[in-house]
Protein backbone atom coordinates (compact mmCIF):
# COMPACT_ATOMS: atom_id res chain seq x y z
CA UNK A 1 0.00 0.00 0.00
CA UNK A 2 2.56 2.55 0.51
CA UNK A 3 4.53 1.77 -2.22
CA UNK A 4 1.50 2.23 -4.40
CA UNK A 5 0.51 5.43 -2.46
CA UNK A 6 4.07 6.61 -2.95
CA UNK A 7 4.38 6.61 -6.74
CA UNK A 8 0.67 8.42 -6.92
CA UNK A 9 1.56 11.18 -4.80
CA UNK A 10 4.86 11.38 -6.75
CA UNK A 11 2.71 11.36 -10.13
CA UNK A 12 0.43 13.68 -8.95
CA UNK A 13 3.50 16.21 -7.78
CA UNK A 14 5.10 15.38 -10.81
CA UNK A 15 2.19 16.32 -13.83
CA UNK A 16 -1.00 17.49 -11.83
CA UNK A 17 1.36 20.81 -10.39
CA UNK A 18 -0.69 23.70 -11.67
CA UNK A 19 3.02 25.99 -11.52
CA UNK A 20 4.69 23.28 -14.51
CA UNK A 21 4.42 24.51 -18.12
CA UNK A 22 3.46 22.06 -21.12
CA UNK A 23 7.21 21.92 -22.03
CA UNK A 24 8.50 21.14 -17.95
CA UNK A 25 5.69 17.85 -17.98
CA UNK A 26 6.97 16.93 -21.44
CA UNK A 27 10.59 16.87 -20.50
CA UNK A 28 10.00 15.41 -17.00
CA UNK A 29 7.97 12.79 -18.92
CA UNK A 30 10.76 11.89 -21.20
CA UNK A 31 13.00 11.95 -17.61
CA UNK A 32 10.45 9.58 -16.00
CA UNK A 33 12.03 5.99 -16.52
CA UNK A 34 15.49 7.16 -15.71
CA UNK A 35 13.76 9.02 -12.35
CA UNK A 36 12.15 5.35 -11.50
CA UNK A 37 15.53 3.83 -12.20
CA UNK A 38 16.95 5.97 -9.40
CA UNK A 39 14.74 5.73 -7.20
CA UNK A 40 14.57 2.36 -7.37
CA UNK A 41 18.20 2.40 -7.00
CA UNK A 42 19.21 4.83 -4.54
CA UNK A 43 18.32 4.36 -0.61
CA UNK A 44 17.29 7.70 0.65
CA UNK A 45 16.91 6.77 4.60
CA UNK A 46 16.09 11.32 4.58
CA UNK A 47 13.65 13.38 5.44
CA UNK A 48 11.39 15.02 2.56
CA UNK A 49 12.21 11.77 0.76
CA UNK A 50 11.64 8.42 3.00
CA UNK A 51 9.43 5.47 2.19
CA UNK A 52 9.70 2.69 3.68
CA UNK A 53 9.33 0.14 0.75
CA UNK A 54 10.89 2.98 -1.46
CA UNK A 55 13.99 2.47 0.47
CA UNK A 56 13.89 -1.28 0.95
CA UNK A 57 13.63 -1.82 -2.61
CA UNK A 58 16.24 0.54 -3.90
CA UNK A 59 18.67 -1.25 -1.02
CA UNK A 60 18.56 -4.65 -2.38
CA UNK A 61 18.49 -3.50 -6.23
CA UNK A 62 21.42 -1.59 -5.65
CA UNK A 63 24.39 -3.55 -6.00
CA UNK A 64 22.80 -4.41 -9.70
CA UNK A 65 23.15 -0.90 -10.52
CA UNK A 66 26.86 -0.77 -9.61
CA UNK A 67 27.35 -3.88 -11.22
CA UNK A 68 25.76 -2.06 -14.16
CA UNK A 69 27.72 0.61 -13.61
CA UNK A 70 31.32 -0.96 -13.47
CA UNK A 71 30.15 -2.62 -16.89
CA UNK A 72 29.15 0.63 -18.74
CA UNK A 73 32.44 3.15 -17.71
CA UNK A 74 35.09 1.16 -16.73
CA UNK A 75 34.42 -2.12 -18.84
CA UNK A 76 34.74 -4.58 -15.81
CA UNK A 77 32.51 -7.49 -15.94
CA UNK A 78 30.72 -8.23 -12.64
CA UNK A 79 28.93 -11.27 -13.93
CA UNK A 80 31.54 -13.01 -15.07
CA UNK A 81 32.27 -16.41 -13.59
CA UNK A 82 35.81 -15.30 -11.54
CA UNK A 83 32.85 -12.58 -9.91
CA UNK A 84 29.94 -14.18 -9.62
CA UNK A 85 30.24 -15.41 -6.36
CA UNK A 86 30.84 -11.61 -4.81
CA UNK A 87 28.19 -10.47 -6.75
CA UNK A 88 25.84 -13.23 -4.91
CA UNK A 89 26.98 -11.97 -1.79
CA UNK A 90 26.46 -8.29 -2.19
CA UNK A 91 22.83 -9.45 -3.22
CA UNK A 92 22.43 -11.82 -0.30
CA UNK A 93 23.81 -8.71 1.98
CA UNK A 94 21.52 -6.21 0.40
CA UNK A 95 18.51 -8.53 0.73
CA UNK A 96 19.06 -9.10 4.54
CA UNK A 97 19.32 -5.24 4.85
CA UNK A 98 16.06 -4.63 2.56
CA UNK A 99 14.54 -7.57 4.95
CA UNK A 100 15.06 -5.52 7.63
CA UNK A 101 14.49 -2.28 6.85
CA UNK A 102 10.95 -3.41 5.05
CA UNK A 103 10.46 -5.38 8.74
CA UNK A 104 11.20 -2.94 11.45
CA UNK A 105 11.54 0.38 9.69
CA UNK A 106 8.69 3.09 10.91
CA UNK A 107 6.41 3.41 7.94
CA UNK A 108 4.33 6.99 6.86
CA UNK A 109 7.38 9.36 6.58
CA UNK A 110 9.76 7.93 9.20
CA UNK A 111 12.24 8.52 10.71
CA UNK A 112 14.28 6.25 10.46
CA UNK A 113 16.92 5.47 13.76
CA UNK A 114 20.27 7.57 13.23
CA UNK A 115 22.28 4.52 13.63
CA UNK A 116 20.34 2.85 10.86
CA UNK A 117 20.01 5.73 8.39
CA UNK A 118 23.44 6.94 8.90
CA UNK A 119 24.96 3.77 7.02
CA UNK A 120 22.30 3.63 4.70
CA UNK A 121 22.03 7.14 3.84
CA UNK A 122 26.17 7.44 3.19
CA UNK A 123 25.78 3.81 0.69
CA UNK A 124 22.49 6.30 -0.96
CA UNK A 125 25.23 9.13 -1.47
CA UNK A 126 27.82 6.65 -3.02
CA UNK A 127 24.68 5.03 -5.39
CA UNK A 128 23.75 8.06 -6.08
CA UNK A 129 27.73 9.71 -7.01
CA UNK A 130 27.74 6.84 -9.57
CA UNK A 131 24.70 8.27 -11.08
CA UNK A 132 26.04 11.61 -11.14
CA UNK A 133 29.36 10.40 -12.88
CA UNK A 134 27.74 8.21 -15.41
CA UNK A 135 25.13 11.18 -16.37
CA UNK A 136 28.09 14.03 -16.28
CA UNK A 137 30.43 11.23 -18.72
CA UNK A 138 27.37 10.85 -20.81
CA UNK A 139 26.88 14.64 -21.38
CA UNK A 140 30.54 15.25 -21.77
CA UNK A 141 30.09 12.69 -24.98
CA UNK A 142 27.43 14.52 -26.08
CA UNK A 143 29.29 17.95 -25.80
CA UNK A 144 32.74 16.34 -28.08
CA UNK A 145 30.73 15.00 -30.51
CA UNK A 146 28.72 18.31 -31.01
CA UNK A 147 32.12 20.41 -30.83
CA UNK A 148 33.77 17.61 -33.32
CA UNK A 149 30.90 18.51 -35.81
CA UNK A 150 31.11 22.55 -35.18
CA UNK A 151 34.42 22.46 -35.76
CA UNK A 152 34.83 23.95 -32.53
CA UNK A 153 39.05 24.37 -31.85
CA UNK A 154 40.53 21.85 -29.50
CA UNK A 155 41.59 24.82 -26.86
CA UNK A 156 37.86 26.56 -27.15
CA UNK A 157 36.30 23.30 -26.42
CA UNK A 158 38.35 22.56 -23.46
CA UNK A 159 38.22 25.83 -22.04
CA UNK A 160 34.70 25.65 -22.84
CA UNK A 161 32.09 22.51 -23.68
CA UNK A 162 34.20 19.70 -22.14
CA UNK A 163 35.16 22.19 -18.69
CA UNK A 164 31.57 22.69 -18.03
CA UNK A 165 30.43 18.89 -18.72
CA UNK A 166 32.70 17.62 -16.27
CA UNK A 167 31.57 20.27 -14.25
CA UNK A 168 28.13 19.05 -14.49
CA UNK A 169 28.07 16.78 -11.72
CA UNK A 170 29.64 19.52 -9.21
CA UNK A 171 26.65 21.74 -10.58
CA UNK A 172 23.73 19.51 -10.43
CA UNK A 173 24.91 18.36 -6.61
CA UNK A 174 25.73 22.05 -5.36
CA UNK A 175 21.96 23.42 -6.66
CA UNK A 176 20.78 20.06 -5.10
CA UNK A 177 22.24 21.34 -2.32
CA UNK A 178 20.54 25.29 -2.68
CA UNK A 179 17.54 24.34 -3.10
CA UNK A 180 17.21 22.43 0.43
CA UNK A 181 18.24 25.48 2.06
CA UNK A 182 21.93 24.21 2.74
CA UNK A 183 23.80 27.49 0.80
CA UNK A 184 26.65 27.63 2.73
CA UNK A 185 27.67 23.87 2.24
CA UNK A 186 26.83 24.53 -1.87
CA UNK A 187 28.80 27.67 -1.70
CA UNK A 188 31.96 26.06 0.06
CA UNK A 189 31.81 23.17 -2.16
CA UNK A 190 32.20 25.18 -4.94
CA UNK A 191 35.66 26.52 -4.02
CA UNK A 192 36.53 23.03 -2.42
CA UNK A 193 35.92 20.80 -5.52
CA UNK A 194 38.24 23.21 -7.76
CA UNK A 195 40.77 23.17 -4.80
CA UNK A 196 40.31 19.30 -4.58
CA UNK A 197 40.68 18.42 -8.05
CA UNK A 198 43.42 20.56 -8.56
CA UNK A 199 45.96 19.54 -5.29
CA UNK A 200 44.47 15.74 -5.43
CA UNK A 201 43.89 15.45 -9.37
CA UNK A 202 47.00 16.69 -10.41
CA UNK A 203 49.06 14.96 -7.85
CA UNK A 204 48.03 11.70 -7.98
CA UNK A 205 48.01 12.35 -12.19
CA UNK A 206 51.56 13.40 -11.80
CA UNK A 207 52.76 10.64 -9.37
CA UNK A 208 51.41 8.00 -11.20
CA UNK A 209 53.01 9.26 -14.30
CA UNK A 210 56.27 9.43 -12.70
CA UNK A 211 55.86 5.61 -11.48
CA UNK A 212 54.97 4.92 -14.69
CA UNK A 213 57.71 6.41 -16.86
CA UNK A 214 60.32 6.81 -14.38
CA UNK A 215 60.98 10.82 -15.16
CA UNK A 216 61.38 12.79 -11.96
CA UNK A 217 60.75 15.93 -13.78
CA UNK A 218 57.68 16.36 -15.90
CA UNK A 219 58.21 18.94 -18.65
CA UNK A 220 54.67 21.36 -18.76
CA UNK A 221 53.63 23.61 -22.05
CA UNK A 222 51.62 26.34 -21.12
CA UNK A 223 49.77 26.74 -24.35
CA UNK A 224 47.76 30.33 -25.54
CA UNK A 225 44.54 29.09 -23.99
CA UNK A 226 46.58 28.84 -20.95
CA UNK A 227 48.72 31.64 -20.91
CA UNK A 228 45.57 33.96 -22.09
CA UNK A 229 44.33 33.70 -18.77
CA UNK A 230 47.46 34.80 -16.86
CA UNK A 231 47.70 37.92 -19.43
CA UNK A 232 44.31 38.95 -18.59
CA UNK A 233 44.25 38.66 -14.71
CA UNK A 234 47.29 40.75 -14.89
CA UNK A 235 45.67 43.10 -17.17
CA UNK A 236 42.46 43.36 -14.91
CA UNK A 237 44.52 44.07 -11.79
CA UNK A 238 46.24 46.75 -13.64
CA UNK A 239 43.38 48.09 -14.69
CA UNK A 240 41.47 48.44 -11.58
CA UNK A 241 44.85 49.93 -10.08
CA UNK A 242 45.06 52.40 -12.75
CA UNK A 243 41.19 53.17 -12.07
CA UNK A 244 42.11 53.64 -8.40
CA UNK A 245 44.50 56.33 -8.56
CA UNK A 246 42.64 58.15 -11.07
CA UNK A 247 40.12 58.22 -8.34
CA UNK A 248 41.93 58.95 -5.18
CA UNK A 249 45.28 60.20 -6.11
CA UNK A 250 43.97 63.01 -8.46
CA UNK A 251 45.03 66.25 -7.32
CA UNK A 252 42.22 68.52 -9.34
CA UNK A 253 39.88 66.54 -7.05
CA UNK A 254 38.74 67.97 -3.27
CA UNK A 255 37.74 66.35 -0.45
CA UNK A 256 34.42 66.68 -1.16
CA UNK A 257 34.88 64.93 -4.55
CA UNK A 258 36.49 62.04 -3.12
CA UNK A 259 34.02 60.93 -0.51
CA UNK A 260 31.34 61.14 -2.77
CA UNK A 261 33.35 59.01 -5.56
CA UNK A 262 34.13 56.77 -2.23
CA UNK A 263 30.82 56.65 -1.35
CA UNK A 264 29.87 55.46 -5.26
CA UNK A 265 32.51 53.29 -6.02
CA UNK A 266 30.80 49.96 -5.44
CA UNK A 267 28.00 51.09 -7.95
CA UNK A 268 30.96 52.52 -10.14
CA UNK A 269 32.77 48.67 -9.95
CA UNK A 270 28.81 46.96 -11.00
CA UNK A 271 28.96 49.23 -13.99
CA UNK A 272 32.16 48.45 -14.97
CA UNK A 273 31.49 45.01 -14.70
CA UNK A 274 28.28 44.60 -16.37
CA UNK A 275 28.26 47.14 -19.41
CA UNK A 276 30.91 46.06 -22.17
CA UNK A 277 32.61 49.19 -23.52
CA UNK A 278 35.24 48.06 -26.27
CA UNK A 279 35.65 51.97 -27.20
CA UNK A 280 38.90 53.90 -27.06
CA UNK A 281 39.70 55.43 -23.60
CA UNK A 282 37.85 52.82 -21.85
CA UNK A 283 39.17 49.54 -23.62
CA UNK A 284 40.63 47.01 -21.40
CA UNK A 285 40.50 43.35 -22.54
CA UNK A 286 39.69 41.40 -19.18
CA UNK A 287 36.94 44.04 -18.48
CA UNK A 288 34.99 43.49 -21.58
CA UNK A 289 34.98 40.22 -21.43
CA UNK A 290 33.80 40.30 -17.40
CA UNK A 291 31.52 42.43 -18.47
CA UNK A 292 30.13 40.51 -21.38
CA UNK A 293 29.47 37.45 -19.06
CA UNK A 294 28.06 39.43 -15.85
CA UNK A 295 25.41 41.73 -18.38
CA UNK A 296 22.96 38.82 -18.77
CA UNK A 297 23.03 38.56 -14.82
CA UNK A 298 22.34 42.21 -14.36
CA UNK A 299 19.56 42.30 -17.09
CA UNK A 300 17.73 40.04 -15.62
CA UNK A 301 18.48 41.79 -12.27
CA UNK A 302 16.85 44.81 -13.82
CA UNK A 303 13.58 43.46 -15.30
CA UNK A 304 12.94 42.25 -11.62
CA UNK A 305 13.84 45.64 -10.05
CA UNK A 306 12.07 47.40 -12.17
CA UNK A 307 8.97 45.16 -13.72
CA UNK A 308 8.56 42.36 -11.02
CA UNK A 309 9.38 40.20 -13.45
CA UNK A 310 11.18 37.07 -12.16
CA UNK A 311 14.08 35.96 -14.98
CA UNK A 312 15.23 32.95 -12.20
CA UNK A 313 11.76 31.21 -12.26
CA UNK A 314 11.53 27.85 -13.47
CA UNK A 315 9.75 28.42 -16.46
CA UNK A 316 12.31 30.80 -17.51
CA UNK A 317 15.40 29.59 -16.61
CA UNK A 318 16.41 27.86 -19.20
CA UNK A 319 16.64 31.06 -21.54
CA UNK A 320 18.76 32.77 -18.79
CA UNK A 321 20.94 29.87 -19.14
CA UNK A 322 21.62 30.06 -22.74
CA UNK A 323 22.06 33.70 -22.59
CA UNK A 324 25.02 33.04 -19.89
CA UNK A 325 25.96 30.13 -22.61
CA UNK A 326 26.18 32.61 -25.33
CA UNK A 327 27.89 35.46 -23.58
CA UNK A 328 30.28 33.48 -21.92
CA UNK A 329 31.01 32.30 -25.28
CA UNK A 330 31.59 35.44 -26.44
CA UNK A 331 33.34 36.75 -23.10
CA UNK A 332 35.79 34.21 -24.23
CA UNK A 333 36.37 34.73 -27.60
CA UNK A 334 37.19 38.47 -26.43
CA UNK A 335 39.60 36.63 -23.58
CA UNK A 336 41.15 34.77 -25.95
CA UNK A 337 41.77 36.90 -29.72
CA UNK A 338 40.85 40.40 -28.61
CA UNK A 339 44.15 42.61 -28.49
CA UNK A 340 45.86 43.29 -25.21
CA UNK A 341 46.50 46.97 -24.02
CA UNK A 342 44.54 49.84 -24.72
CA UNK A 343 42.86 48.08 -27.91
CA UNK A 344 41.48 48.98 -30.07
CA UNK A 345 39.17 45.53 -31.08
CA UNK A 346 38.52 45.15 -34.50
CA UNK A 347 35.21 46.90 -36.00
CA UNK A 348 33.03 44.00 -37.07
CA UNK A 349 33.60 42.98 -33.34
CA UNK A 350 33.77 46.25 -31.51
CA UNK A 351 30.00 47.62 -33.55
CA UNK A 352 28.11 44.65 -31.76
CA UNK A 353 29.73 45.01 -28.27
CA UNK A 354 29.50 48.47 -28.52
CA UNK A 355 25.40 48.29 -28.92
CA UNK A 356 24.72 45.71 -26.60
CA UNK A 357 26.54 47.75 -24.20
CA UNK A 358 23.92 50.94 -25.43
CA UNK A 359 21.33 48.64 -24.35
CA UNK A 360 23.07 47.55 -20.69
CA UNK A 361 24.04 51.27 -20.30
CA UNK A 362 20.60 52.59 -21.08
CA UNK A 363 19.05 50.07 -18.25
CA UNK A 364 21.91 51.40 -16.01
CA UNK A 365 20.15 55.29 -16.47
CA UNK A 366 16.75 54.06 -16.27
CA UNK A 367 17.37 52.45 -12.82
CA UNK A 368 19.11 55.39 -11.73
CA UNK A 369 16.63 57.90 -12.94
CA UNK A 370 13.70 55.91 -11.45
CA UNK A 371 14.93 55.19 -7.93
CA UNK A 372 16.35 59.46 -8.04
CA UNK A 373 11.86 60.00 -9.33
CA UNK A 374 11.50 58.30 -6.30
CA UNK A 375 13.73 60.01 -3.83
CA UNK A 376 12.47 63.20 -5.78
CA UNK A 377 8.58 62.39 -5.20
CA UNK A 378 9.13 61.55 -1.75
CA UNK A 379 10.70 65.34 -0.95
CA UNK A 380 7.80 66.33 -2.53
CA UNK A 381 5.44 65.22 -0.51
CA UNK A 382 7.63 65.84 3.13
CA UNK A 383 7.98 69.51 1.47
CA UNK A 384 3.80 69.45 0.73
CA UNK A 385 5.12 70.63 -2.74
CA UNK A 386 1.45 70.91 -5.02
CA UNK A 387 1.28 68.37 -7.08
CA UNK A 388 1.08 70.29 -10.49
CA UNK A 389 4.12 72.35 -9.32
CA UNK A 390 6.04 68.83 -8.68
CA UNK A 391 4.71 67.90 -12.14
CA UNK A 392 6.23 70.65 -13.23
CA UNK A 393 9.21 71.02 -11.65
CA UNK A 394 10.67 67.84 -9.64
CA UNK A 395 9.12 64.93 -11.79
CA UNK A 396 10.42 66.66 -14.96
CA UNK A 397 13.61 66.73 -13.47
CA UNK A 398 13.86 63.56 -12.20
CA UNK A 399 12.27 62.28 -15.67
CA UNK A 400 14.96 64.30 -17.37
CA UNK A 401 17.99 62.70 -15.53
CA UNK A 402 18.97 59.84 -17.55
CA UNK A 403 18.69 62.40 -20.92
CA UNK A 404 20.66 64.71 -19.00
CA UNK A 405 23.20 62.63 -17.83
CA UNK A 406 23.68 60.84 -21.86
CA UNK A 407 24.04 64.70 -22.89
CA UNK A 408 26.42 66.16 -20.57
CA UNK A 409 28.23 62.99 -21.23
CA UNK A 410 28.51 63.85 -24.97
CA UNK A 411 29.25 67.56 -24.56
CA UNK A 412 32.31 66.75 -21.71
CA UNK A 413 33.47 63.94 -24.88
CA UNK A 414 33.31 66.87 -27.24
CA UNK A 415 30.37 65.90 -29.26
CA UNK A 416 28.71 69.22 -28.64
CA UNK A 417 26.66 69.26 -31.49
CA UNK A 418 25.39 65.38 -31.07
CA UNK A 419 24.47 66.73 -27.54
CA UNK A 420 22.56 69.93 -28.23
CA UNK A 421 20.80 67.80 -31.20
CA UNK A 422 19.82 64.95 -28.57
CA UNK A 423 17.89 67.64 -26.21
CA UNK A 424 15.65 68.75 -29.05
CA UNK A 425 15.61 65.31 -30.67
CA UNK A 426 14.59 63.15 -27.70
CA UNK A 427 11.61 65.03 -26.25
CA UNK A 428 10.54 64.95 -29.91
CA UNK A 429 10.69 61.72 -29.83
CA UNK A 430 8.91 60.95 -26.61
CA UNK A 431 6.13 63.26 -27.76
CA UNK A 432 5.58 61.71 -31.25
CA UNK A 433 6.18 58.17 -30.30
CA UNK A 434 5.02 58.03 -26.73
CA UNK A 435 2.22 59.64 -27.24
CA UNK A 436 1.42 57.96 -30.12
CA UNK A 437 1.94 54.62 -29.18
CA UNK A 438 0.32 55.39 -26.33
CA UNK A 439 -3.29 56.72 -27.88
CA UNK A 440 -2.68 53.64 -30.44
CA UNK A 441 -2.94 51.42 -27.63
CA UNK A 442 -5.72 53.10 -25.44
CA UNK A 443 -7.73 53.56 -28.86
CA UNK A 444 -7.36 49.28 -29.68
CA UNK A 445 -8.31 48.77 -25.67
CA UNK A 446 -11.34 51.00 -25.51
CA UNK A 447 -12.34 50.80 -29.24
CA UNK A 448 -12.83 54.87 -29.25
CA UNK A 449 -11.86 56.51 -31.79
CA UNK A 450 -12.27 60.38 -30.71
CA UNK A 451 -10.45 60.36 -27.42
CA UNK A 452 -10.73 63.67 -25.07
CA UNK A 453 -7.80 65.93 -23.81
CA UNK A 454 -8.02 68.34 -21.40
CA UNK A 455 -5.72 71.00 -21.46
CA UNK A 456 -4.70 71.53 -17.61
CA UNK A 457 -3.21 74.95 -16.22
CA UNK A 458 -0.01 72.87 -15.64
CA UNK A 459 0.09 71.93 -19.34
CA UNK A 460 -0.69 74.81 -20.66
CA UNK A 461 2.02 76.34 -18.39
CA UNK A 462 4.55 73.79 -19.59
CA UNK A 463 3.95 74.42 -23.07
CA UNK A 464 3.68 78.36 -22.80
CA UNK A 465 7.70 77.49 -20.75
CA UNK A 466 8.75 75.25 -23.94
CA UNK A 467 7.64 78.51 -26.88
CA UNK A 468 9.88 80.77 -24.58
CA UNK A 469 12.70 78.59 -24.42
CA UNK A 470 12.56 78.16 -28.16
CA UNK A 471 12.06 81.86 -28.98
CA UNK A 472 15.30 82.42 -26.90
CA UNK A 473 17.20 79.92 -28.11
CA UNK A 474 16.82 81.58 -31.48
CA UNK A 475 16.36 85.13 -30.33
CA UNK A 476 20.33 84.13 -28.03
CA UNK A 477 21.94 82.42 -30.77
CA UNK A 478 21.11 83.88 -34.09
CA UNK A 479 20.33 87.57 -33.35
CA UNK A 480 22.23 87.98 -30.33
CA UNK A 481 25.28 85.94 -30.57
CA UNK A 482 25.26 85.07 -34.35
CA UNK A 483 24.88 81.03 -34.42
CA UNK A 484 26.55 80.46 -31.12
CA UNK A 485 25.02 79.51 -28.11
CA UNK A 486 26.89 80.86 -24.65
CA UNK A 487 27.31 79.59 -21.31
CA UNK A 488 25.39 82.61 -20.04
CA UNK A 489 22.18 81.30 -21.89
CA UNK A 490 22.72 78.05 -20.05
CA UNK A 491 22.42 79.22 -16.96
CA UNK A 492 19.56 81.81 -17.46
CA UNK A 493 17.76 78.82 -19.53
Amino acid sequence: REFTTHWKEFWSDMFDDEDLNMLDKVLMLVEFPFTVLRKLTVPLPCDGYYSRPIVAVSTFLSPIWLCSYFGLEYHINMYAWHSIAYVGLLLVISFLVAYMVARYAPDGNGPMALPAAVPLAFFGFIVAATWIDIIADHLVRLLTFLGLVLHIPSSVMGLTILAWGNSMGDLSANMTMARKGLANMAITACFAGPVFNILVGMGAGFSALSSITGMVNIPVELTPSITSGFDNRREFTTHWKEFWVELFEDEDLNMLDKVLMLVEFPFTVLRKLTVPLPCDGYYSRPIVAVSTFLSPIWLCSYFGLEYHINMYAWHSIAYVGLLLIISFLVAYMVARYAPDGNGPMALPAAVPLAFFGFIVAATWIDIIADHLVRLLTFLGLVLHIPSSVMGLTILAWGNSMGDLSANMTMARKGLANMAITACFAGPVFNILVGMGAGFSALSSITGMVNIPVELTPSITSGFAFLFLNCWLVLISGVCWNRGRITKGYGYAA
